[in-house]
């Protein structure tokens, strides 16, 4: 009988001695919500940059097609078709890459709630 009791110590001590190993295992910490709104700052900063580049690109394109003449018009309209066709792609592609993403934050809050 009192090996019984050994043994139900030693299983007794194992399991206190694991638990408190488990509780001092610290958690890899989440990015809080300011991190995750800077970087959505960030990310939104450098696309409206982006933008704006393309948009710079395609007046200066458009104005060439609209001064040139004869063969050279047809020629920069080919350049604005093919810029426009490019900068769809592009789009189109970032586009699906943020919806193949996985989600960035896994706090309790819903999808629906995180527009605030």
């Amino acid at each position: 009988m009192k090996w019984i009791v050994k043994i139900l110590q030693v299983i007794a001590a194992v399991f206190v001695l694991s638990a408190f190993a488990w509780a001092q295992t610290s958690v890899p910490a989440q990015p809080s919500q300011q991190d995750h709104k800077a970087g959505m700052m960030a990310g939104h900063k450098a696309m409206m940059a982006d933008m704006a580049a393309a948009e710079k690109k395609m007046d200066e394109m458009i104005a060439k097609m609209n001064a040139a003449t004869g063969q050279a018009k047809v020629d920069q309209m080919a350049a604005v078709i093919t810029e426009l066709v490019a900068h769809c792609k592009e789009m189109h592609g970032k586009m699906m890459a943020q919806e193949t993403a996985p989600a960035a934050d896994t706090s309790e809050k819903g999808p629906e709630q995180h527009h605030e």
